[in-house]
């Protein structure tokens, strides 16, 4: 069991940007409720942390914080946030041997690493890397798959770690706004960041801290 911050793509219309911050909260938190709770079950406990719009502007949540992003320029703000979905994904996968990243964290090698990388190359990196890994991974496979029930805590997670890396490279594949997934069949057992538009422009990402 552990936590997470996972991001998801929106397109907000007009009546998000109305009233005071709590009502543009609510506003916001029924969006995300419509477009994502059926992904998620009573284990996924969570907490809205922050949402940033692609002007620059932002809206925090009581008792969060916005991270280092409120130290960058309004101009760069969007590219920031975008980058840190992109970076949460890429700890995912462990690139560089990375720990589980928050706001910022880089307090390992692999963390360090992937926050030295561009958007662009840190999304090539994924995409040279995480093939290989998983055809390395295949090459020592024999035999039908085996029922995870079945199989010795090591085995069970091997199996699992692989299993998931597939899932979360499809997920990425399938991002019309990378890293943010289209693929409605993943949740946040499995994969970060999430695109909730609807054949829209997408205005604002919203950062949640989700119990898996």
């Amino acid at each position: 069991m552990s936590h997470a911050n996972c991001l998801f793509l929106m397109a907000l219309d007009a009546d998000a940007f109305l009233g005071d911050e709590e009502e543009q909260r609510e506003f916001i938190e029924s969006e995300f409720s419509d477009r994502f709770g059926d992904r998620l079950d009573e284990n996924n406990y969570f907490h809205h942390l922050a949402v940033f719009f692609k002007d620059g502007s932002y809206l925090i949540w009581p008792k969060s914080e916005p991270g280092g992003f409120a130290d960058v320029a309004n101009e760069n703000r969007w590219q920031a946030v975008h980058r840190y979905a992109l970076q949460c994904v890429s700890v995912d996968f462990k690139l560089f041997g990375a720990i589980t990243w928050t706001f910022g964290d880089n307090e390992n090698e692999g963390n360090k690493k992937i926050d030295g990388l561009t958007f662009d190359d840190l999304l090539s990196e994924i995409y040279t890397t995480v093939p290989a890994s998983l055809s390395e991974k295949y090459s020592t496979l024999q035999g039908k798959p085996a029922w995870m029930g079945n199989l010795p805590d090591e085995s069970w997670m091997t199996e699992y770690d692989r299993r998931k890396m597939v899932l979360m490279f499809e997920a990425l594949r399938n991002s019309d706004n990378v890293p943010f997934t289209k693929w409605g069949i993943v949740t946040p057992y499995e994969y970060r960041a999430f695109d909730l538009t609807r054949c829209e422009e997408p205005n604002a990402i919203l950062i949640t801290d989700i119990h898996t």
